[in-house]
């Protein structure tokens, strides 16, 4: 699978974090990069997340450089060793889409070779993208990647901007999808196939994946009892928090407070 933003115990695996350039912050959440040692054993296993973004990831692979292509909505497991180079460019919901034409809906679950998705628009430049990197030095890898990015948004169709703002509100749970979507004169079932077609999920599966995000967040910065979590996080009760959190995370909200603690506490390195 591939990884969407590396977990703090892959720190251990020297990966660097970077911002993305000015023109493509709207799109891109982060950069990271793990430049890889062929004499390193180190390998790491995490959890990861779902935050209806998608991941774009350059593996340098024994027999050429590889555009991998990945959207999920359900946590994973993943692995990463100290021996792979990577660089992976880490989209926000609607970024995959406007940058790179993609219908996102369609591929969750599974990685893609990105030479072999429709449109055809970036097809050829993603084709000498890779050739030129073949050639030159790692360390030069981002800019170039991002060059060909802000190459990609000029190609695109003009991006609807409304898209990032009304993610942004729901993500925020101020309030519900739809009274969102009656704000800026959005029916139901307009919000509906604009998220999926632009973002690949329903508006609900992001409000349970920003409450999820926000109940780990609280659970790990604050002192606060499981109820009081639940409810700042709009859950209707401590054994629906329970039962969401460990549906979605695979464990109970007491014991990723508990482990996450113990890896603070005890740095995996």
């Amino acid at each position: 699978m591939t990884t969407i933003i590396p977990a703090s115990s892959f720190t251990a695996l020297h990966i660097r974090l970077y911002e993305p350039q000015r023109l493509l912050k709207p799109w891109v959440q982060c950069i990271w990069t793990l430049e890889g040692c062929s004499h390193s054993k180190l390998q790491k296993t995490e959890k990861l997340y779902p935050d209806a973004g998608s991941s774009l990831t350059f593996k340098y692979e024994p027999d050429g450089i590889k555009a991998v292509f990945f959207h999920n909505k359900h946590t994973l497991y993943h692995s990463l060793s100290g021996c792979e180079r990577r660089i992976s460019i880490r989209f926000t919901p609607s970024g995959a889409h406007f940058l790179l034409g993609l219908e996102v809906q369609d591929l969750a679950g599974q990685d893609h070779c990105l030479a072999e998705l429709s449109p055809l628009l970036w097809r050829q430049s993603l084709e000498q993208l890779v050739n030129r990197l073949a050639m030159t030095d790692f360390a030069l890898h981002m800019k170039m990647i991002q060059t060909w990015l802000i190459q990609c948004l000029a190609k695109s169709e003009s991006p609807d901007l409304r898209t990032g703002g009304i993610i942004h509100e729901i993500q925020n749970l101020a309030s519900t999808p739809y009274d969102i979507a009656g704000k800026i004169g959005f029916t139901r079932r307009t919000l509906e196939r604009k998220l999926k077609r632009e973002v690949g999920v329903t508006p609900n599966q992001i409000v349970n994946f920003s409450r999820i995000h926000k109940a780990r967040q609280l659970l790990l910065r604050t002192e606060m009892s499981l109820a009081d979590v639940a409810l700042h996080c709009g859950y209707l009760d401590q054994a629906h928090f329970n039962n969401a959190f460990r549906k979605a995370t695979f464990e109970s909200p007491g014991y990723y407070r508990h482990r996450k603690l113990s890896q603070i506490s005890n740095p995996p390195f």
